[in-house]
C-alpha cells in the first residue's frame, strides 16, 4: 500500500534526465530523499560513488535491500528526512529528491543550513511557482539559492498519478549576504531577537566579537520597530523584502 503522500515516479526517460541533470561525478557522494522502491536510486547508484537514500515507509524495506545488495554503493535510512538532516549527517555534494508536496517548504528551510553544492528536486509545479514568485517562500529562499527550472513532469509518470503536474527543479548556492542569511534561518524566532542573534554570530565568523547590547543598538537603526515582536514565519512578502533591504545595510 502506498502512504506518505507517496507518488512513485516510474518513468525511465524522466528518472535518466533526472541524474543527467544533477552532473554527478564517480567521486560524489549523493543524498537521496524520498526512495521509494528505488526507481531513481538504482539510476543513481550508476554514476556517483555512494548513495545514501531516506525514505520513511518501511513497505519499500525488501526493494531497497535487494537493491542495496545489487547496487555495493547504496546505504538506506529509513526515517523522516528532515529528521535526518538534524543529524550529525556525512556531508554529500548533492542532494536528488521526488519531494512530497507537504514537505516542500519545511525542506527547503532545512536547506538553508546545508551545504550541498547542487540540489535537484522534483515539486508540484505550484510549489515551483512559489519559489521564483513574489512570496515570502520565494523571498527567503532567493537569499540562500538561485532557482532554476529545468523541465516538466506530467502527472502520467507516476503511481499513482497526482492531482497535480510537477516541475525538476535545480537550487544553486549562492554567496549571498550573511546576515540576512544568519537571520532568515531562524524562521522560528521573533524578528528582532533573530536579527541580535545573527549580528553576534556574523561577528563570531568574521573573528570578532559583539555583546547583545551592541547587536540591539545595531537593530534599533534599521526601520523594523514594528516587526520586531514578529516571527519571522508570519512575515509577509513585503515585509520580508524590507527586512531583506534593511539588513543589507549593516
Amino acid at each position: 500500500m502506498i502512504d506518505h503522500d507517496q507518488h512513485l515516479l516510474t518513468d525511465e526517460t524522466i528518472l535518466k534526465k533526472i541524474v543527467r541533470e544533477a552532473k554527478i561525478t564517480p567521486k560524489e557522494s549523493v543524498l537521496e530523499i524520498g526512495a521509494g522502491p528505488g526507481n531513481l536510486t538504482r539510476e543513481l547508484c550508476k554514476v556517483a560513488n555512494h548513495v545514501t537514500a531516506v525514505e520513511l515507509d518501511t513497505d519499500f524495506l525488501n526493494e531497497l535491500a535487494l537493491l542495496q545488495e545489487e547496487t555495493g554503493n547504496l546505504d538506506i535510512v529509513f526515517g523522516n528526512a528532515l529528521d535526518y538532516l538534524k543529524t550529525d549527517h556525512p556531508h554529500f555534494l548533492v542532494l536528488v529528491g521526488n519531494i512530497p508536496y507537504a514537505i516542500c517548504e519545511p525542506l527547503l528551510q532545512a536547506l538553508f543550513r546545508e551545504a550541498f553544492s547542487r540540489i535537484i528536486l522534483m515539486v508540484p509545479t505550484g510549489f515551483a511557482a512559489k519559489l521564483t514568485g513574489e512570496t515570502s517562500i520565494g523571498v527567503r529562499t532567493a537569499a540562500f539559492f538561485t532557482v532554476t527550472t529545468l523541465f516538466p513532469v506530467s502527472r502520467k509518470a507516476f503511481e499513482p498519478p497526482p492531482k497535480t503536474d510537477s516541475v525538476v527543479i535545480r537550487l544553486t548556492p549562492k554567496a549571498g549576504n550573511r546576515l540576512v542569511q544568519l537571520t532568515l534561518q531562524q524562521r522560528d524566532k521573533k524578528l528582532g531577537n533573530a536579527i541580535r542573534e545573527a549580528l553576534i554570530q556574523r561577528a563570531i565568523e568574521k573573528g570578532s566579537k559583539m555583546t547583545k547590547k551592541e547587536a540591539g543598538k545595531q537593530l534599533n537603526t534599521l526601520p523594523l520597530r514594528k516587526m520586531q515582536e514578529t516571527k519571522i514565519a508570519s512575515l509577509s512578502c513585503s515585509e520580508l523584502q524590507t527586512v531583506v533591504s534593511s539588513l543589507k545595510r549593516l
